[in-house]
């Protein structure tokens, strides 16, 4: 929820799962989830650009299409195994079956 339109930014957890259960029941993209035998294992937030607040300072909102990948989460003991790179494959996957005409993101180290 950090890159989303929350309106404060610093919230409470259990204000933080309502928020994003709030966007996911009005349809709203936030991402997708990486599962093993049915549980969720890692995640990533990919989404059009409009749903996220403001993502650069050099950002041109008048771009349509414009989908962002804005983070990862991979557990520690997973790591170094490939599957944030199978992330990203399908977050851009996902992206482009959902009408993406550009996809960016917003690496950090």
């Amino acid at each position: 929820m950090a890159w989303r339109h929350s309106g404060r930014e610093h919230i409470q957890n259990d204000e933080k799962k309502r928020q994003m259960m709030t966007l996911i029941d009005a349809g709203t993209p936030v991402g997708i989830l990486a599962e093993i035998d049915g549980k969720t294992i890692a995640w990533c937030s990919v989404a059009p650009r409009e749903t996220y607040r403001k993502l650069s300072k050099r950002q041109d909102d008048s771009e349509t299409g414009v989908w962002s990948i804005v983070c990862f989460y991979v557990p520690r003991a997973l790591r170094g195994g490939g599957l944030a790179s199978a992330l990203l494959d399908a977050a851009i996957d996902h992206a482009f079956a959902k009408g993406a005409r550009i996809i960016e993101a917003y690496p950090v180290a």
